[in-house]
């Protein structure tokens, strides 16, 4: 089971990667940063391979969503991926960036919300099927709105607590004649949401992309993440089989001599890159200082 994970330089990437490891058997995963240089260092361009993967997963990172520089080739992960078919699962940041992609705007919380256990609220469905009680840690400054799916066909009226999200809305924009364009809003569907009106889960209506606000491997969160992990990795092992022809034999193959050389750096050198993360995360921050 082949599963590339992109680190965005942030605390919580190696208890992401146990976990996976600890739900997904026979995984092997491959490690890169977000300023990788993947054509210099694997001598194949993105696309190629991001088709030597089973899935993706996009860490959570310290940075915005919006910058560039806080996410590196995340958005090139997912254009490729929507090429290619390829899963991707998306945590924190990698959440936010598939929203961003999908037009659901990014807003600043007005309370920041690190080291936050919540109540996951959900429709039962997809990767929360049979799941029936999820708490969850969260460390995000940064959020999605739940009202931005009011138009959707969940009809529900959440209550939104303090979101400056700072973005014109659609109706606006068209009176105004300014910017205003279709989104793709509606190619995402609202999984699960907590009390305060944020969106926790979402995946793509036809795409095998998936993204979690929450930390389901902080040791704060329930068991029941482990199951969402669990169910993500059926999806993606349906999803490989009807669709891109990679059976479980493939898998096993795949898992030694033909996955892509890791990028798994040893302790003492990762210490060294997050003291310098600064240079490659954009100076405003998730949640500067007013």
């Amino acid at each position: 089971m082949s599963i590339l994970f992109v680190d965005a330089y942030d605390s919580f990437s190696r208890n992401i990667i146990a976990l996976l490891y600890s739900c997904i058997e026979s995984a092997h995963i491959t490690i890169v940063s977000i300023d990788t240089d993947i054509k210099q260092d694997f001598g194949i361009d993105i696309g190629q391979f991001l088709l030597s993967f089973d899935a993706v997963v996009l860490g959570p990172g310290p940075g915005d969503p919006r910058h560039k520089t806080d996410v590196g080739f995340f958005e090139d992960v997912w254009t490729n991926a929507e090429c290619h078919n390829i899963p991707v699962l998306g945590v924190c940041l990698g959440f936010q960036t598939l929203c961003l992609r999908y037009d659901l705007p990014i807003s600043r919380m007005r309370e920041p919300c690190h080291g936050q256990t919540k109540q996951i609220r959900s429709l039962g469905i997809d990767i929360f099927g049979s799941i029936s009680d999820v708490v969850a840690m969260n460390y995000n400054s940064l959020a999605v709105s739940k009202s931005a799916f009011a138009s959707g066909n969940e009809g529900f009226n959440p209550r939104d607590s303090g979101v400056d999200s700072g973005y014109a809305s659609d109706s606006s924009r068209r009176h105004s004649g300014e910017g205003y364009r279709a989104t793709r809003k509606h190619e995402l569907q609202l999984l699960a949401w907590d009390d305060d009106g944020y969106v926790m889960a979402v995946r793509h209506a036809d795409l095998p992309f998936w993204g979690l606000q929450f930390h389901p491997e902080s040791c704060m969160s329930n068991t029941s993440c482990h199951e969402l992990i669990r169910n993500w990795w059926v999806k993606v092992a349906s999803h490989n089989v009807v669709k891109r022809g990679r059976t479980h034999q493939t898998y096993s193959s795949m898992s030694h001599s033909s996955s892509p050389r890791s990028v798994d750096h040893q302790q003492p050198f990762l210490c060294s890159q997050r003291q310098t993360w600064h240079t490659n995360v954009s100076a405003s921050g998730s949640f500067p200082p007013h």
